[in-house]
């Protein structure tokens, strides 16, 4: 599930700016990149037992049924240009994008998604563990940290 809700945010991030559309997304550790080309970084970094999950523990998918764990996907989005202006142009852009989606409707999400209900994604603007910049080893930079709770299929009930 982490690779399809990585997909669903390259996917809205490209489909909602044409500026987003023409620069490369990095899924690399932030700590590798070595050029300022204009990019951003799409890091998943934290996978957590989500404390403020959806009630769905079971669910019925067509005519199917399964046992949900729900998790957190928290991601941090970098923006890389030549200059403090194009990257704050970059972030305002994926701003600009993801606002709208702070509820991911299932057409939006990719396909091994679909079926278990929208998803939340929520939107910080500051670092959520001040040790971070630590942990991962790389300087402050103006960023977003993105957290998408995600279902996690524990077993597939028998009909």
């Amino acid at each position: 599930m982490i690779a399809a809700i990585t997909q669903t945010l390259t996917e809205i991030l490209v489909e909602s700016s044409p500026i987003i559309r023409d620069i490369e997304i990095d899924l690399n550790h932030p700590e590798t990149r070595q050029d300022v080309r204009p990019a951003l970084s799409l890091y998943f970094y934290q996978l957590t037992k989500s404390r403020h999950h959806p009630d769905a523990h079971h669910l019925e998918v067509d005519t199917e049924r399964y046992i949900l764990d729900w998790y957190d996907l928290s991601f941090v989005i970098i923006p890389w240009d030549w200059t403090v202006l194009g990257k704050w142009k970059l972030l305002s852009e994926v701003l600009t994008s993801l606002i709208p989606y702070q509820l991911i409707t299932q057409e939006k999400l990719a396909p091994e998604l679909r079926g278990f209900g929208d998803l939340i994604l929520q939107i910080a603007t500051s670092v959520p563990d001040p040790r971070w910049e630590k942990t991962f080893g790389i300087s402050f930079h103006p960023a977003l940290y993105i957290t998408v709770q995600t279902p996690f299929v524990v077993a597939k009930l028998q009909p």
